[in-house]
């Protein structure tokens, strides 16, 4: 079965899933779906909503619904702030995917930095006090 996300053209250049994405204006409204969201860089810009089922209303907003799972919220949020999904298994699967990705970014950022600690030199440290004499 193809895996279809939702999300707005700003968001479908650099698309993180292995499936087609469609646009968020497309979702059809007063239709459950599931929202999700991981964006998290070094400016303490963060995005992060586990998946967590909604509606979209006429006004394109996604409102969460409440504990009580039948009232929607009363606060929408913009489609420009989440991925979207049919089902919970794809949102958890879309979830974990921004995760991991952010995962490798950091490790790859991790390896760059460990090439660039100094080793102290004890050879290098006498030589150079030799040369100040």
């Amino acid at each position: 079965m193809i895996k279809i996300y939702y999300a707005v053209k700003i968001y479908q250049y650099n698309i993180p899933f292995h499936s087609m994405v469609k646009d968020a204006e497309d979702i059809p409204t007063n239709k459950d779906v599931w929202a999700f969201a991981y964006k998290e860089d070094d400016r303490a810009l963060n995005y992060i909503c586990r998946p967590t089922k909604g509606r979209i209303k006429d006004d394109k907003y996604f409102y969460e619904y409440k504990v009580n799972g039948r009232d929607l919220k009363k606060n929408g949020v913009s489609l420009y702030a989440r991925y979207f999904a049919d089902t919970y298994d794809e949102a958890v699967e879309g979830f974990n995917t921004l995760v991991q990705n952010r995962i490798n970014s950091l490790n790859e950022e991790i390896e760059k930095l460990q090439h660039m600690l100094v080793i102290k030199d004890k050879s290098f440290k006498n030589s150079s006090k030799q040369e100040n004499k």
